[in-house]
């Protein structure tokens, strides 16, 4: 994972040769759990002018990456911890 983020920060992208177990999940999400008007007004928001466009986000999941002897933990610029029921995650 950590060679994964350092190919996102230096790329903007993951790697092509990148294959995840979620890619195929039957479990996954759908687009239907989300607003389309709230994702395109999400899309708008992030390309308004004067936002730095070399900004990367990569989001992670898994309270594992926050362990005491992580490095992927001090790879991240920011934490945050999301306590959510089983059946919203």
């Amino acid at each position: 994972m950590s060679s994964v983020l350092e190919h996102i920060r230096s790329h903007g992208a993951l790697p092509d040769d990148l294959k995840s177990l979620q890619d195929d999940s039957p479990v996954g999400a759908t687009d239907d759990l989300v607003d389309p008007g709230f994702l395109e007004r999400m899309k708008a928001k992030v390309k308004e002018p004067g936002l730095d466009e070399d900004v990367r986000v990569a989001i992670l999941d898994g309270f594992l990456l926050l362990h005491k002897d992580s490095v992927i933990e001090d790879m991240m610029d920011a934490k945050i911890l999301l306590r959510v029921p089983h059946e919203t995650v």
